[in-house]
């Protein structure tokens, strides 16, 4: 099964996806990546290229550590009385299968009713000529939208489509756009009441390069030491890309004449950086510095988890979404509403000594 070396990653996942349902490996795991790229001719970075696409299509969900696991397959709706929905993504997901997990939310909503559902890449150009022409066109009943920033896009949308629309991971103040996110201004308060129980008042947020793309997180870490009488030292936050800049950025903080004595970091990605920079001053998480992480809900996880972590089912994500949008186009609900998948703190080792 060699590719054509020409568009690898589109030729890769039209033959997997092929494969799958000739062969129905619906509800199996694909094979290792390894295996994958051997078998049909291409690299593993071809392999995870593709594997992230077909993530986004709702076709199959990766875990770290637990392989690909491809999604039941559609059920299958008569067109005449479906309800047709295309769905715009960047097309990839470089955030460890968090963009997967929310289109499997979808589709295994989407599984309950009557919905046609179908896709569109919004990171090329080609991918959003396509979009804007599905729903101007009148060939959809309505669209969902995961993880878009560009409010300029938003914007000019929203001239063409009067339709009912739901952004998922993302919310634009102001524009009357449904969008579904996780609770992160509340869970980061859950956070940092946890940390200023134990006594940490030096508390350092490292969040996203753009405080635009989330302002949630970053609202609730100002509003909980607010409420705590205290005010936000510029010198502890830090909007970074991950990444050296992101651990160069925690050893800058580290270094101040009176250091931070704990962490709220936006996500696992940075975790790795910050903990970095925290063993490069001989210091240990857990001991030397708290602490706290924002991190989706793993099925699983052990009793008593190494991080403490603000968690979120992102499946709940996709689900609340396409129920969101099936309200809109039924008429029982309005436009604009910002829904909130509830958060959890779940406590370990990271944070669990007290200041002295």
């Amino acid at each position: 099964m060699k590719i054509e070396h020409q568009l690898l990653t589109d030729q890769f996942v039209k033959q997997v996806t092929r494969l799958i349902k000739t062969r129905k490996l619906w509800s199996q795991n694909l094979l290792p990546e390894r295996d994958m790229a051997a078998m049909f001719g291409v690299s593993r970075q071809t392999v995870r290229r593709g594997l992230r696409i077909m993530e986004g299509q709702g076709m199959v969900s990766r875990v770290q550590g637990r392989g690909t696991l491809v999604l039941p397959a559609p059920r299958k709706v008569r067109p005449q009385s479906a309800k047709r929905v295309v769905i715009g993504s960047l097309g990839s997901d470089n955030s460890d299968g968090y963009f997967g997990e929310i289109m499997a939310g979808v589709t295994q909503a989407a599984e309950q009713g009557e919905f046609l559902l179908s896709y569109c890449t919004l990171g090329n150009p080609a991918g959003r000529r396509k979009f804007m022409a599905d729903i101007s066109g009148g060939r959809v009943d309505g669209a969902l939208i995961l993880s878009w920033t560009d409010r300029l896009f938003m914007e000019e949308l929203l001239k063409t489509w009067r339709g009912s629309l739901v952004l998922m991971d993302h919310y634009f103040e102001g524009l009357p756009v449904t969008g579904v996110i996780d609770d992160g201004e509340g869970g980061a308060r859950q956070a940092m009441a946890h940390l200023l129980s134990l006594g940490h008042r030096r508390i350092a947020y490292v969040g996203l390069s753009k405080l635009e793309l989330n302002p949630w997180r970053h609202a609730g870490y100002v509003a909980a030491l607010k409420d705590a009488g205290l005010s936000v030292d510029p010198q502890l936050v830090a909007m970074v890309p991950g990444g050296e800049i992101a651990a160069r950025a925690a050893a800058q903080m580290l270094a101040l004449e009176v250091p931070p004595s704990a962490f709220l970091v936006f996500e696992k990605g940075r975790t790795g950086d910050v903990c970095r920079a925290i063993k490069s001053r001989g210091l240990q998480v857990g001991k030397d510095v708290a602490l706290v992480e924002f991190w989706r809900k793993i099925p699983g996880r052990a009793e008593v988890p190494e991080v403490t972590a603000v968690q979120f089912d992102a499946h709940e994500i996709g689900r609340a979404a396409m129920k969101k949008l099936d309200d809109l186009m039924a008429g029982r609900a309005r436009p604009g509403e910002l829904v909130k998948v509830p958060t959890e703190l779940v406590t370990g080792r990271s944070s669990q000594k007290e200041m002295p």
